[in-house]
């Protein structure tokens, strides 16, 4: 085998391998067909190969260690790539290198599980990698699902996504996106996949147990999460949620966002290792913040846009402090039904299920 390719396309595929399948070996397959140069690497729930454009001649088979070719293909422009005799040589002007490589397991065809198609622009794909990262919650110990799920939805009128769980929900309505899509993914696929797609046309298949994606370079094969179907929403529960919040009134509250931060900072001086919770009472024209724990007690008294009639209420520590730090300079909440409070961030609307005594 004989190969002419740029090191940012080896590099390219390298990160695309590694943060859709990591090798469990360690090594990544590369594979010359006479035609073309493919890097193969197969994790435990998924597997990846990607096109390295170039100029190849010859067939090969052989894995190489990720952080060999890594190192050795970085900061050249072109690469000479040659496998003979079991190693590996590349070459760039007057720099080479030798590595040794291993015999590859040869993989088998990939078998698509039957499933629901979706095609997707580059528009589509670069609006869902915006709208998927504005929406993005932290997961936490309080998964009813055991991981982050982000619904994705697009109709001919409009587009919807959001990530939610059992006390928090994320999400963005836009008409003037719209295409035909409805899947359910974890965030941290849902984030790889379009990191890697979404710059071209693709398509994704969606079947019950794995998800399979696919470019003119790149395709991908991914298990996905067992269905909770006790503990899971479905898509549509999550859309009528969603429009329900959105028209209920409820009493606003305006402060800084500067003042709430570095609260919040000061807060965190007492803080253990349960999670905390902060309480929020409002006067006219002003509202009074308190952390307390076994570790000590942190007040403060900001100025605010108040509601009329006085309201109260306690909230989940973290999930207050990620929401604020989403939210534009000044930070805009309803308290609602003393229920939920509902805020508008910088792209999306977040609500959030206050504690009950």
């Amino acid at each position: 085998m004989n190969a002419q390719i740029e090191s940012s396309s080896i590099q390219e595929a390298l990160r695309v391998a590694l943060r859709l399948a990591p090798p469990m070996s360690g090594n990544v397959t590369l594979e010359a067909d006479g035609t073309r140069l493919l890097m193969h690497s197969v994790a435990e729930l998924s597997r990846c190969s990607v096109v390295l454009p170039g100029t190849v001649k010859g067939k090969a088979y052989f894995a190489v260690a990720t952080d060999a070719l890594s190192a050795a293909t970085k900061g050249h422009a072109e690469l000479e790539m040659a496998y003979d005799k079991t190693m590996l040589k590349i070459k760039s002007g007057r720099y080479s290198a030798d590595l040794t490589t291993v015999d590859a397991v040869q993989l088998e065809e990939l078998e698509k599980e039957k499933g629901q198609i979706w095609k997707l622009s580059p528009e589509q794909g670069g609006w869902l990698k915006n709208a998927v990262a504005a929406v993005a919650l932290k997961p936490s110990q309080l998964l009813a699902t055991g991981f982050m799920p982000v619904t994705a939805k697009l109709t001919e009128k409009a587009a919807f996504v959001a990530c939610y769980d059992n006390q928090r929900m994320s999400f963005i309505n836009d008409k003037e996106i719209t295409g035909s899509l409805e899947v359910t993914l974890p965030l941290e696929t849902f984030n790889a996949v379009l990191d890697t797609f979404h710059k071209a046309k693709f398509t994704m298949t969606v079947g019950s147990s794995t998800l399979f994606i696919k470019n003119a370079i790149v395709e991908v094969q991914l298990s996905l999460p067992e269905k909770d179907e006790e503990n899971q929403i479905g898509t549509d529960d999550v859309i009528g949620k969603a429009r329900e919040a959105s028209k209920i009134d409820g009493s606003e509250l305006q402060l800084s966002k500067a003042e709430i931060t570095a609260f919040l900072d000061n807060a965190r001086a007492v803080a253990t290792k349960e999670r905390s919770e902060i309480k929020i009472a409002t006067d006219t024209g002003k509202a009074k913040l308190s952390v307390a724990t076994t570790n000590g007690t942190s007040k403060t008294i900001l100025k605010a846009q108040t509601p009329k009639k006085a309201t109260a209420f306690n909230i989940d520590f973290e999930f207050f402090d990620e929401v604020v730090r989403k939210c534009p300079d000044d930070v805009i909440f309803k308290v609602v039904q003393g229920a939920f409070l509902m805020f508008k961030t910088r792209q999306a609307q977040t609500l959030v299920a206050l504690n009950q005594e």
